[in-house]
């Protein structure tokens, strides 16, 4: 089981399913290993914005997200590729999203065809 618990702000979101389905997958590969150590080697943390970067898992991406130590919860600031979206609409699973405090509890978003990357 994952240290952390997945959670997206709407911007994010809408860049993740704006992406193709492999570019989706290189990003979900990664995520699943940031769930487990978000302060691992490969990432970056910028102390004056309070965000952590990596790249997705061939370094084809950018994914930009904030997580707290003793409080479970990864979100996703921002997730592109260096080509930009494909404007592939396909996602696969439920999405979760949080608004305005992204460490609050995530809620599920009813309806919009919103899917679950994790």
């Amino acid at each position: 089981m994952s240290r952390y618990q997945l959670g997206w702000v709407d911007v994010a979101l809408d860049q993740y399913v704006a992406l193709s389905p492999e570019h989706q997958h290189l990003i979900d590969h990664r995520l699943a290993q940031l769930l487990d150590h978000p302060d691992d080697a490969y990432c970056s943390y910028d102390k004056s914005s309070d965000h952590w970067a990596t790249t997705d898992s061939a370094r084809a991406g950018l994914i930009v997200y904030i997580f707290r130590i003793g409080r479970p919860r990864l979100v996703v600031l921002r997730s592109s590729t260096r080509a930009g979206p494909d404007r592939h609409r396909g996602p696969t699973r439920l999405l979760q999203h949080v608004d305005a405090d992204p460490m609050r509890e995530v809620t599920s978003r009813s309806g919009g065809g919103r899917r679950d990357p994790a």
